[in-house]
């Protein structure tokens, strides 16, 4: 049996399947530069949709990653890796996907484009999540309120990565205060609205916990290099517009990320996509017509809640003790916290809030019907019939 080539299940399943789809993507580490491609098909089996990792391409074997090298890689993951016959290989691939890199999506020669011309019933499809995150950076992130969210997440990430005193105080102080604190996670990069979303909630969450930490580090001298940025900071967190910013740019993610999820997991049928992406939109367009403040509506959706006090220029917190969020909501505990001196730079900070959703609701909109337009493809309509349901 020595040097015997043994089939292995993947390649059992696409012999007998009657069609498969390819998945592939890369990715470059910093430290080592290598770029990898990483191959994987699509089939069913009894009925039940699965997915195979075929393999992982070292592109410098290739020497660099272009177009026509990726494919190169992928023919020989399939080919000589798996072994799969050529013309099984031609003949049963009806779908590849990848992200809108330009060297997968490009018209004349890229990777997709030179995939479907020995396949021209080829469906091609650029990654809905991407096109997903691509639609906020074009909506949302095209409003300095939004970039100036986002650049101040990061920027809190990179100064507790870098100052381990720094996250060591904070946690601290919320053990002092008996509150409930997470870890600042990393929101740049390739990252989907669940992210996004993430790191806007970790923020409100933490918001009067980590002020409290600042204010305390200013008055420290061990913090000297980096004290004029936790100043920055801490400006930041006494401004009543930008903490409505904060609540508005988490409370539209909220309305936008399960439709990114469900993407993300792949529990949908394709002719499925326009009724969620229509259905969310519908919602997009009832959100404007609600005048309510965005932090009452993030404190209806959240384990903590905000109220301010208006005479006295005071932001209240209640945030779960640690350890009760694995009780029942009617037997958690709360805290309830103060930041003093918040700052309003605008006598009607309401008002103003409410004609940027005015205005960025509408480019949410519009920007999911461009960035997904393709779905509304008869083609997709017509797959209604491969549902068992129907």
């Amino acid at each position: 049996m020595v040097g015997k080539w043994l089939p292995n299940l993947s390649f059992v399943i696409l012999c007998s399947a009657t069609a498969f789809s390819l998945l592939s993507d890369g990715s470059q580490p910093k430290k080592t530069g290598s770029e990898k491609e990483l191959v994987l098909v699509r089939t069913t089996r009894k009925g039940i949709a699965v997915y195979y990792t075929i393999a992982l391409q070292d592109i410098d074997d290739f020497v660099n990653a272009n177009a026509d090298n990726l494919k190169r890689s992928i023919d020989l993951a399939l080919n000589s890796k798996l072994k799969l016959p050529q013309e099984r290989y031609i003949n049963t691939m009806v779908s590849a996907t990848s992200d809108g890199a330009s060297v997968n999506t490009g018209v004349y020669s890229g990777l997709l484009t030179q995939m479907k011309r020995e396949r021209s019933w080829l469906v091609t499809v650029h990654c809905v999540s991407h096109r997903m995150e691509l639609a906020l950076k074009d909506s949302l992130l095209k409003y300095k309120e939004f970039c100036d969210v986002k650049d101040f997440m990061v920027s809190i990430f990179n100064t507790m990565k870098r100052s381990g005193k720094l996250a060591r105080e904070f946690k601290s102080i919320a053990k002092t205060i008996h509150v409930n604190i997470y870890t600042f996670p990393k929101v740049h990069g390739t990252r989907f609205l669940n992210h996004q979303r993430k790191g806007a909630d970790v923020l409100l969450n933490n918001w009067v916990p980590f002020a409290q930490c600042i204010e305390h580090a200013i008055s420290d001298k061990g913090y000297r290099a980096i004290k004029p940025k936790l100043k920055g900071y801490l400006v930041k967190l006494k401004n009543f517009s930008f903490f409505s910013s904060v609540c508005l740019y988490r409370d539209l993610l909220e309305l936008v990320t399960p439709l990114s999820l469900t993407f993300e997991r792949g529990n949908i049928m394709a002719f499925e996509v326009d009724y969620n992406v229509k259905k969310m939109i519908n919602e997009l367009h009832d959100m404007v017509a609600d005048e309510s403040e965005p932090y009452l509506n993030v404190s209806e959706r959240s384990t903590y809640s905000f109220e301010i006090d208006n005479d006295d220029n005071v932001l209240k917190c209640t945030l779960p003790k640690p350890n009760h969020m694995r009780r029942k909501p009617e037997n958690r505990e709360y805290t309830q916290l103060y930041l003093t001196e918040m700052i309003r730079m605008s006598n009607n900070t309401h008002t103003a809030v409410q004609r940027l959703k005015e205005k960025v609701i509408p480019d949410i909109r519009q920007c999911l019907k461009s960035r997904l337009k393709s779905f509304d493809d008869e083609f997709y309509s017509k797959m209604y019939c491969i549902d068992p349901a129907n």
